[in-house]
């Protein structure tokens, strides 16, 4: 009977300390995806051709790579290492890319982590494009009677004239006009539509 009990106390010391070591690996493999996940996720410098990818993380990481490409489902894509061996602020810069194209990219070393089920994306300028080409200077304001404004200079204004509205509804139209007219989300909705059309009444 003694004995009985005293196998059935190891037995069950056993289970628990199974259980609480696997509680305690869950745990850190869950904390450490938390705090690997990109934040802040920004791109900036672009030029015709190159780009610099920044992002922060929960906690210190290091080794998380760039996986870039010209099509929205990254076939065959090309991988730019972070420069940061080790900290929270992260970064990479993308070379050698075409001008006047559409690049999209998705970060991460063990997992892939995207912009909420697409991949981030930027277009390169174009092979003669500069700064300056971005910025007008509208035309003088009126005043309340109509005269105009004199003696203070004209304030500058960024325009792109990339950004328009989607009209296309076939998904290979959008496609094509992706980083032009059409956005990936864009895309990415007529895609998904296309395989689950609505069911007639």
């Amino acid at each position: 009977m003694k004995r009985s009990k005293l196998i059935a106390i190891v037995i069950g010391s056993v289970l628990g300390l199974g259980l609480i070591a696997g509680g305690f690996l869950l745990m850190q493999t869950f904390t450490r995806a938390s705090s690997e996940k990109p934040l802040e996720v920004n791109q900036s410098e672009i030029t015709n051709t190159s780009a610099k990818i920044t992002w922060k993380t929960g906690n210190e990481t290091v080794g998380t790579i760039v996986s870039y490409g010209t099509s929205v489902d990254l076939a065959n894509p090309q991988i730019q290492t972070a420069d940061t061996p080790l900290g929270k602020d992260h970064s990479a810069v993308l070379t050698l890319l075409s001008p006047n194209t559409t690049y999209y990219y998705v970060l991460g070393t063990d997992k892939e982590y995207n912009n909420e089920g697409v991949p981030w994306s930027f277009i390169t300028k174009a092979a003669n494009e500069t700064t300056a080409d971005l910025i007008v200077s509208p035309a003088p304001t009126a005043t309340n009677s109509g005269a105009l404004e004199s003696g203070q200079p004209a304030p500058t204004v960024a325009v792109s004239n990339r950004i328009n509205t989607c009209k296309e509804t076939n998904c290979a139209a959008i496609k094509a006009k992706l980083g032009k007219e059409c956005s990936t989300q864009e895309y990415i909705k007529c895609i998904k539509a296309a395989s689950n059309p609505s069911p007639s009444n």
